[in-house]
């Protein structure tokens, strides 16, 4: 008889459906519990998870159904036994909301799952953030390639990670792995898992077929690629110093284009392609076919540096760019690869034709972002904070114009004391293209709220000024009045 928690039920199943140990590719967990701990995995060729819990338990050794974890998994800690039934049969019982449950599976034999893969004689401690590189390089791959080993992540000796998907290529450094050669690791999706904790020292070791990961209670195998060639990513990253035209772009910009880039209108293709317009303002651009008008985003405080430059992209990889944390792109033509970087990541993929690039026009339904001052972004600082990951720019920001072309603020002329009031341009909601109509209006929709938000902060503003004023006539009178009693 094995007793484990509901929830432990519920996490093992997430986890083990992100490795790809879902019932239709393994089917079974095997449960061995010792008199002070308790091992809970699941395994196949290619992958292996294991939570292993400490306590007092009873010696037994079980093989279950995956669908076990499935049907009794809940978020409360009251227990889930399992004991052998009648020949060939298990028993599992638990408490639904009150209700005593019973169910009856067929026994598996231990031959039903493959043995854990030995452990590492030695592991490298690395920071938690090592989590969610993995992460990230495992979302670079593709899983169902056959010519070159791109369902791997390349493990370097020196402490550095590479993926790619022939389209997109992510490197990442600065990692202790305690081993001199380069590995190929088979891929999955196991660490996007929330139940993995992400605040916790991550231990990795390999041995001669497997790389096994630890963190917490938890220990991931992946089995090493040891035929599959990997390509040169070192050879393909393009040089700093062959970067042409940069787009850096402010934090609220990048936050304002990731949360809208995916709602701007898209043809039919794969790509989805949007258009990076680099000439004058910094503009995101799409359509629906050739027959829609085109929808703009104006990033109204970003900037470009270097020649004038416009190039078509895969808005999937310029969104996983902004979600990746890169707020610097460099080209280094209209076909060449973008190359974002950092500290310790590249992120770089391949532009589309340029041919397909779209060009201005008068009739774009233009939408800006918000090009606040330094006063107005003082006075909602509080109201942001929660959702500011960098600190906000004080350099002078950049208004779009009614032509799509960018000029300075306009500002009243300061009295001695007195706040400084941006004034916007006037904002006219574009008709909504027929075949997007949700998507537009919700971008109409945004554009009003942060038209509001300033209107609202420029009255607020021009009070804040109007008291100074009156106050400072005041004062003023006060004094004369002074001087002409001591007269």
């Amino acid at each position: 008889m094995i007793s484990f928690s509901r929830s432990l039920a519920r996490q093992f199943r997430a986890v083990a459906r992100r490795a790809g140990l879902s019932a239709r590719h393994a089917g079974y967990v095997r449960l061995v519990a010792t008199p002070d701990a308790l091992s809970v995995y699941a395994a196949n060729h290619r992958v292996a998870v294991e939570y292993r819990d400490g306590g007092r338990f009873v010696s037994a050794d079980l093989t279950v159904p995956l669908q076990l974890f499935a049907d009794c998994e809940g978020k409360r800690d009251d227990l889930v036994t399992i004991r052998l039934g009648e020949p060939g049969h298990i028993v599992a019982t638990w408490d639904e909301g009150g209700v005593p449950q019973h169910r009856d599976y067929l026994f598996a034999d231990d031959a039903a799952i493959p043995a854990l893969p030995s452990m590492p004689s030695e592991f490298a401690a690395n920071e938690p953030h090592l989590l969610v590189a993995l992460r990230d390089a495992m979302e670079t791959t593709e899983k169902n390639a056959t010519r070159y080993a791109l369902g791997c992540i390349q493990l370097k000796g020196r402490g550095s990670m590479a993926a790619t998907d022939s389209h997109q290529m992510l490197m990442q450094s600065g990692f202790v792995f305690g081993w001199s050669e380069d590995v190929l690791m088979e891929a999955s999706d196991v660490f996007a898992s929330r139940e993995l904790p992400h605040d916790q020292t991550i231990s990795i070791g390999k041995t001669a077929n497997w790389v096994t990961v630890q963190v917490g209670a938890w220990t991931i195998h992946h089995a090493i690629q040891k035929e599959g060639r990997f390509p040169d990513v070192d050879r393909v990253t393009p040089a700093a110093s062959t970067v042409v035209t940069r787009m850096q772009l402010d934090a609220d910009d990048a936050e304002f284009l990731s949360e809208r880039i995916e709602r701007l209108p898209a043809d039919d293709t794969p790509e989805r392609p949007v258009t990076v317009d680099l000439n004058g303002s910094v503009a995101i651009r799409a359509r629906q076919d050739d027959t829609s008008p085109l929808t703009e985003l104006v990033l109204s405080r970003s900037r470009r540096i270097g020649p004038e430059l416009r190039v078509q992209t895969n808005r999937e990889f310029l969104a996983r760019a902004l979600d990746l944390g890169f707020t610097e792109f460099g080209f280094l033509s209209t076909e060449a690869p973008c190359v974002c970087t950092d500290a310790t990541r590249t992120y770089v993929w391949q532009m589309l034709d340029p041919q397909s690039a779209l060009a201005a026009t008068s009739e774009a339904q233009r939408i800006a972002s918000p090009a606040a001052s330094t006063s107005v972004r003082n006075t909602l600082s509080d109201r942001r904070a929660t959702n500011r990951s960098q600190p906000v720019s004080s350099k002078e920001q950049r208004m779009p114009m009614s032509n799509g072309s960018t000029g300075p603020v306009n500002r009243l002329p300061p009295s001695s004391g007195a706040a400084t009031i941006p004034v916007t341009t006037s904002f006219s909601p574009p008709a909504p293209a027929s075949n997007d109509l949700i998507s537009q209006a919700e971008l109409v929709r945004d554009s009003l709220r942060t038209t509001l938000l300033n209107v609202t902060t420029l009255i607020s503003v021009a009070r804040q000024q109007r008291r100074q004023s009156r106050l400072m006539k005041t004062t003023l009178a006060s004094l004369k009045q002074l001087q002409q009693l001591e007269a």
